[in-house]
């Protein structure tokens, strides 16, 4: 089941409700929706929730992102989906042997931004000022990695859902909480950025 899909539906559904009550008179287009927020499961497990000021859905498998655009990646546990909707609802535990951990961000383990982005699929097309940072195990408030590129509006990361991977064939630098340095054009990583490998010919030296 597609549970974006039902997601981003029930999300329209409740805006296009609201906007008639308060202004009957005002018609809006059916495929847009602002300030957004799109739960990604996989398995019975949060991978990612991403946000942003407007969602335009083109199909049932597509749609734009625009403005303020971010995903934060989870690793969390499987939890009780007792109404069976395949959402993390309410007073929903993660497990039966792990019922004192209720679903916060605590489990974040990295965040991408960007200006905008484009949804196909199973994969996330992110462009404009993109930056992926990951978080200390322990203190989700510490960042730990930091990734960005020579080009801010340039930027571009792929990041395919069904992998775990993000990629992308711009310059870019990664800053790791030791203050060592990785730089290239062109790289592929796991989401948390453990395992970063520059593709093809190393670039130029970016660090400074």
């Amino acid at each position: 089941m597609n549970f974006i899909r039902i997601y981003i539906l029930i999300l329209l559904l409740n805006v296009v409700h609201g906007q008639l009550k308060n202004n009957p008179t005002k018609q809006l287009p059916e495929n847009e929706i602002f300030g957004a927020e799109i739960s990604i499961i996989d398995d019975n497990k949060l991978s990612a929730v991403i946000t942003c000021d407007t969602l335009i859905s083109k199909n049932s498998n597509s749609a734009i992102l625009k403005g303020n655009v971010v995903a934060k990646f989870y690793d969390s546990e499987i939890f009780n989906d007792t109404n069976g909707n395949g959402l993390k609802d309410e007073g929903e535990w993660y497990d039966d042997e792990n019922q004192n951990e209720r679903f916060d961000n605590s489990f974040i383990i990295s965040q991408l931004k960007s200006n905008i982005a484009y949804s196909e699929k199973s994969s996330l097309i992110a462009k404009k000022n993109v930056s992926v940072v990951k978080f200390d195990i322990i203190d989700k408030t510490k960042v730990v990695d930091s990734l960005y590129f020579v080009d801010p509006q340039r930027s571009e990361i792929i990041w395919q859902r069904q992998y775990g991977t993000i990629t992308s064939d711009k310059s870019f630098i990664l800053i790791s909480g030791d203050e060592e340095c990785m730089s290239g054009d062109s790289f592929e990583s796991d989401i948390d950025l453990n395992n970063v490998k520059v593709i093809g010919v190393e670039g130029g030296n970016y660090c400074k």
